[in-house]
């Protein structure tokens, strides 16, 4: 992506030297005629210099520090900021992460499909156990099978929804609302919906750290890999650090892996 701004080039400039603001003549000729200048004299007149003395001893090396500082914005960033005009971001598809699934190592493989509360169950994919070639997903029928082995490994999927503070102020609400999300998320399945368990959903909220603990537990005690499917929403990047627990990060076998 070209870097067309000013403020953009400086900062990423290999040499990280700032360019100084040449000084004019005309500059050294106020600030000298300043310092002449009884200022005390002047406010009981009337006329304030206060503001020229300040701009005039301005150093610009330190206001350039000041500012080599703070990263300045992205071209993307500042043509959404202040032009409301931007080109959308390329994220994974379904058909990579499948691809990226096929060739992991481990026998065991979890996908957690995230869906956001805010427009539940809008970002939920349909046929996403079909497109990432998981097992079925688990029906009604008491003598359905728990663990479905294809091609020697067990690919399942659950169900999480973020954000779910947005449903209710309470924890206990939402936990009541858990047989309502499963009959909507039942219907946004389509005809095959009607038959499914649907024990595997989830609800949890990182700003509230409601289940939060209980989704780790489950995360590590299941172990092997884990994928989660979100959908692009910026709030969601705070979502996958869920997935570790900061003691048990560090441990070798079990990972999470996340995608968009």
């Amino acid at each position: 992506m070209p870097v067309g701004r000013k403020a953009v080039s400086l900062f990423l400039r290999a040499d990280g030297k700032e360019e100084k603001r040449r000084a004019r003549p005309e500059d050294t000729v106020v600030a000298e005629a300043l310092r002449n200048v009884d200022l005390d004299k002047l406010q009981q007149s009337g006329i304030d210099l206060t503001g020229l003395v300040a701009a005039s001893d301005t150093c610009p090396e330190r206001t350039a520090a000041q500012q080599a500082d703070e990263p300045p914005f992205c071209d993307r960033c500042h043509q959404l900021l202040h032009h409301h005009a931007g080109q959308p971001i390329m994220h994974p598809d379904v058909e990579s992460l499948r691809k990226t699934i096929e060739e992991t190592p481990y026998k065991h493989n979890h996908v957690y499909h995230v869906l956001d509360a805010a427009d539940f169950p809008m970002s939920l994919l349909p046929r996403i156990d079909r497109l990432l070639n998981l097992a079925p997903l688990r029906t009604k029928n008491r003598r359905a099978r728990s663990e479905t082995y294809q091609q020697g490994r067990l690919m399942d999927m659950s169900f999480i929804i973020s954000r779910s503070d947005l449903l209710a102020p309470r924890k206990e609400q939402v936990d009541s609302l858990m047989p309502y999300l499963r009959e909507v998320l039942r219907d946004a399945l389509g005809r095959r919906g009607r038959h499914l368990r649907l024990g595997n959903v989830h609800c949890v909220s990182a700003k509230r750290n409601w289940w939060t603990r209980e989704l780790k537990e489950a995360i590590w005690k299941r172990g092997h890999a884990g994928w989660m499917k979100n959908p692009r929403n910026k709030y969601q990047k705070n979502f996958p650090w869920l997935g570790i627990p900061p003691s048990r990060a560090s441990h070798s076998r079990r990972i999470i892996r996340t995608t968009n």
